[in-house]
């Protein structure tokens, strides 16, 4: 059975050495928070602690059942907020927006988007080699190939 997003649907997704990770989705398509496996939830339903990171997925990450089915669900209340994101130009990449969930751009420095992540849509094989590279401790080489370029 297909899985579709749901806010604040919940799933537990399987890493190596029996690890796991929780996904959350968020308050808007496609949008996901990873949690830590020793990641507790408060009476409100809301995640104790901060997310890992916060990406736009794809949806054959979660709908053919990969990381499984939903096993809770929070109440959109207790989601995180969405951060926004930063474009670069890759002609002019000089020239770098934030985006937000609804896609509002702002103009930015490349000083200051240096700060954010990276506007892009993660594959499941990408989200569980970060998650991966979490647990061990080292930098992501997908998350490292996304960031602000200097244009120097």
């Amino acid at each position: 059975m297909p899985i579709q997003f749901t806010p604040g649907g919940v799933v537990q997704i399987p890493l190596s050495d029996g690890k796991i990770a929780y996904g959350v989705m968020l308050s808007k398509f496609p949008y996901w928070a990873f949690y830590p496996q020793t990641t507790e939830f408060g009476e409100d339903g809301a995640a104790l602690g901060a997310p890992i990171f916060v990406v736009a997925v794809t949806k054959a990450a979660y709908s053919r059942g990969r990381w499984g089915k939903i096993t809770m669900r929070l109440p959109e209340s207790a989601l995180p907020a969405i951060p926004l994101f930063v474009r670069q130009d890759s002609m002019r990449p000089s020239h770098c927006i934030t985006v937000d969930a609804n896609g509002n751009e702002t103009p930015i420095s490349v000083e200051e988007a240096k700060a954010f992540e990276r506007s892009a849509v993660w594959a499941a094989e990408h989200i569980e080699d970060r998650l991966e590279d979490h647990y061990a401790g080292r930098p992501n080489k997908w998350a490292e190939s996304l960031r602000v370029k200097d244009p120097r």
